[in-house]
C-alpha cells in the first residue's frame, strides 16, 4: 500500500464515509494535539495568568464546540439546523475551528478583559444550546446520564474541594456514562442507531460484550490523572493548564454524547 493509498483509506475515507476514527487516524490526531497543546502552553504561560479563573473561562468554549458538532449531527440526520457537514464542521476540522475561536477570543481578552474572554465564550454557548432548544426531547435519558455522573463525581468533591479537579472527574464520568448508557441500555428505546466511533471504546466492547468497563476505565482515568496531578511538584499554572486538558478531553466528547440523547439525533 503506498502513501496515497495509506491516507486515502485511513484518514479522508473515515471523514468521507462517516465511520469515525482507527488506529493510524487516532494515533496521528493524538500526537498533532498533544503538540500543539504545548506549544500553547509555552506562548500563553508569560502572557497571562493560567489559573482557576482561566480554567473556567475556557470550558464555554468547549460547549461551543460539542454543542455546535451537534447541530451538524442534526443537520444530517434531516433537522434544519446551522451548520452543514464539512471538514471545518466535523473531526479532526472542528477542533481547529474551535481552537481558533477560542485563541482569537483570548486575544481580545488580553488586549481588554479577560473577563470578556470569557463572555465572548459564553455568548456563543449559549446561542448554539438557543439553536439545539427545538430539538430537546429525550429529557429522562439525559437526565440519567448526569445523574450516573455525578454519583461517580461525589468522592472527587469530598476530596479535593477544589472544582478543577472535580471538574475533570466529572466530565470523564459523564463521556463514559454517555456511552455506556447509549449504547448498552437506551439504544433499543432510541432505535439503535447510535454506535461508537473511538477505537478504544470499540476495543472494550468486542472483549467484554458491552460498553461498562470502558465507563470504568474513564473514571479510574480521571482520578489517577487528578490524583498524580496533586501530588506531582509541578507550579500552580502547569497543574491548572493540565487539569484543563484532561477536562476537555472528557466534556467535549461527553456532552456531545449527551446532547446528541437529549436531541433525538
Amino acid at each position: 500500500m503506498g502513501i496515497r493509498e495509506f491516507l486515502k483509506d485511513y484518514f479522508l475515507n473515515p471523514m468521507a464515509d462517516r465511520t469515525g476514527y482507527n488506529i493510524y487516524n487516532t494515533l496521528v490526531y493524538g500526537i498533532i494535539a498533544l503538540v500543539l497543546v504545548y506549544i500553547i502552553f509555552l506562548a500563553l504561560r508569560k502572557r497571562i495568568k493560567i489559573d482557576e479563573n482561566f480554567f473556567l473561562y475556557t470550558l464555554p468554549f468547549v460547549v461551543l464546540g460539542s454543542t455546535m458538532r451537534v447541530l451538524v449531527d442534526g443537520n444530517d440526520a434531516g433537522f434544519a439546523t446551522f451548520y452543514p457537514y464539512t471538514p471545518l464542521t466535523t473531526s479532526p476540522g472542528i477542533f481547529f475551528t474551535i481552537a481558533f475561536i477560542t485563541l482569537l477570543s483570548l486575544f481580545i481578552g488580553m488586549k481588554t478583559s479577560m473577563k470578556k474572554y470569557f463572555y465572548i465564550g459564553l455568548a456563543l454557548a449559549f446561542l448554539h444550546i438557543a439553536l439545539l432548544f427545538p430539538l430537546f426531547k429525550n429529557y429522562l435519558f439525559f437526565i440519567e446520564i448526569i445523574l450516573l455522573a455525578t454519583l461517580f463525581t461525589v468522592p472527587a468533591i469530598l476530596k479535593f474541594k477544589s472544582i478543577m479537579p472535580a471538574c475533570a472527574v466529572f466530565v470523564h464520568s459523564l463521556d463514559g456514562s454517555a456511552t455506556f448508557l447509549t449504547l448498552d441500555v437506551f439504544n433499543k428505546s432510541l432505535g439503535g442507531g447510535y454506535f461508537e466511533q473511538h477505537v478504544f471504546a470499540n476495543s472494550l466492547n468486542s472483549i467484554f460484550g458491552s460498553f461498562l468497563p470502558f465507563l470504568i476505565v474513564k473514571i479510574v482515568f480521571a482520578y489517577s490523572a487528578v490524583l498524580l496531578i496533586s501530588k506531582e511538584k509541578m507550579k500552580k499554572d502547569e497543574k491548572a493548564y493540565l487539569l484543563l486538558i484532561i477536562t476537555i478531553l472528557g466534556l467535549a466528547p461527553g456532552l456531545r454524547d449527551s446532547l446528541r440523547i437529549l436531541c433525538g439525533v
